[in-house]
């Protein structure tokens, strides 16, 4: 069988970095996406849809609708490269809202649209509450309006139903082996590839793990975190702007991923960016504050290490 190569995260664990500065730049790799000359393209439409629908969002009467349209062009896209096919979706190793289909759905349907195919999962693992506390970031991002600690609880109250018990890595690699059997699970750790050299430590690591050369791309961390003084600016902003994450539920979040489902509807270009351009607005308009903004709460913190782990 003809092996895929398959990058499935977790978020805030250097994705953009490998996308932006590996994935899309080595010419011995036949990429599919995303990040082709913005953050959210592909390589085709088709792909598109699949990793940000299909993949991520769809019931199973859209899944099962546009199934064989998509496998049979995947299908062409892998078959006619000699290079490495990779593939990339931090979505896929866990949900960032309650919005997402379960992650043993999202296996079980990547097992069957790559059944012809030999999968090699690569996962980045990183410290959970690290994770966590980015992932607030990331939230205030897009719109999130509540404090650090209500997140932390937000996170307690509903881990039945958000990414929380996501953030268990040995629990993941047994869903995943549950799901693909006996396949080739790389792990790699944030904290070590990160600690000193980045650019020569991703490069010799992504070049073994694809059996490709080394060539020493030019790498750096991508979406700069933001400061404790830049999030409580945003906080404010988030209050008095609603967007994304600050909408009703049934707002679809990343509206501008979704775009080709949107595009089918005949929705607008200025509707299905405008919180992109909200966003940009947002942190456009963050301000330095009095410092006293604070990201950690221990005893939370220790309550959901306790969770993920217990």
């Amino acid at each position: 069988m003809k092996s895929i190569f398959f990058h499935m995260g977790y978020p805030k664990c250097l994705s953009t970095t490998l996308q932006k500065s590996i994935f899309t730049k080595h010419p011995e790799i036949n990429y599919g996406g995303v990040v082709f000359g913005d953050t959210i393209h592909y390589k085709n439409e088709s792909i598109e849809l699949l990793f940000e629908s299909i993949l991520k969002y769809s019931n199973n009467h859209f899944y099962q609708s546009y199934l064989a349209e998509h496998k049979d062009i995947l299908t062409k896209f892998i078959d006619n490269s000699d290079l490495p096919v990779v593939f990339s979706s931090e979505h896929m190793s866990m949900n960032f809202t309650l919005q997402g289909i379960d992650s043993l759905t999202k296996y079980q349907r990547i097992k069957e649209i790559f059944d012809n195919y030999s999968i090699n999962i690569l996962l980045i693992k990183r410290n959970p509450i690290s994770i966590i506390k980015s992932l607030y970031s990331e939230f205030l991002k897009m719109g999130y309006s509540e404090t650090y600690d209500e997140f932390l609880n937000w996170i307690i109250r509903y881990s039945d139903r958000n990414f929380l018990l996501e953030l268990n890595y040995i629990k993941k690699e047994n869903q995943l082996r549950s799901i693909f059997g006996d396949i080739n699970i790389t792990w790699l750790d944030f904290e070590e590839v990160t600690k000193n050299d980045i650019e020569q430590n991703i490069n010799k690591f992504v070049s073994e793990w694809l059996n490709i050369s080394n060539l020493n791309l030019d790498c750096k961390i991508h979406n700069k975190s933001l400061s404790a003084n830049q999030l409580e600016s945003l906080l404010e902003i988030n209050k008095k702007v609603k967007r994304e994450l600050g909408l009703s539920q049934t707002e679809p979040f990343e509206r501008h991923r979704n775009k080709l489902i949107l595009q089918k509807f005949g929705e607008s270009e200025s509707f299905i960016f405008e919180n992109v351009r909200q966003k940009r607005l947002a942190i456009d308009s963050i301000v330095e504050t009095d410092g006293n903004f604070k990201l950690s709460n221990d005893e939370l913190e220790n309550k959901i290490i306790n969770i993920i782990y217990g």
